[in-house]
């Protein structure tokens, strides 16, 4: 069964728009700063985030960053999606114009 070059422009799309969408949803410098913790950034990098719940946090917080982390985890897996469907279809239409 071979896939279409525009369904797969469709996942391309698709896959790329709901990750800009969580990569919005991901309000990780707005819970830190709610709780006192200052930053420099507004995308805190992961070890920092692994580093304030090792401490001792309230279990909201624990529960917030968790899902933050699963936020970041679901925008690199559509990222990921989006880049490899959108450069499949390009190799596909080089390797088939060039025969």
């Amino acid at each position: 069964m071979v896939i279409s070059d525009d369904f797969l422009l469709v996942i391309s799309f698709t896959a790329f728009i709901t990750a800009v969408i969580i990569r919005l949803l991901d309000t990780s410098g707005s819970i830190l700063l709610k709780n006192g913790v200052y930053i420099i950034s507004s995308y805190p990098p992961r070890s920092f985030l692994r580093e304030y719940m090792s401490k001792e946090t309230p279990v909201i917080l624990k529960n917030k960053l968790r899902k933050i982390f699963i936020l970041r985890n679901a925008h690199n897996f559509h990222m990921v999606i989006a880049i490899v469907s959108f450069f499949w279809v390009i190799a596909r239409n080089i390797l088939l114009f060039n025969l």
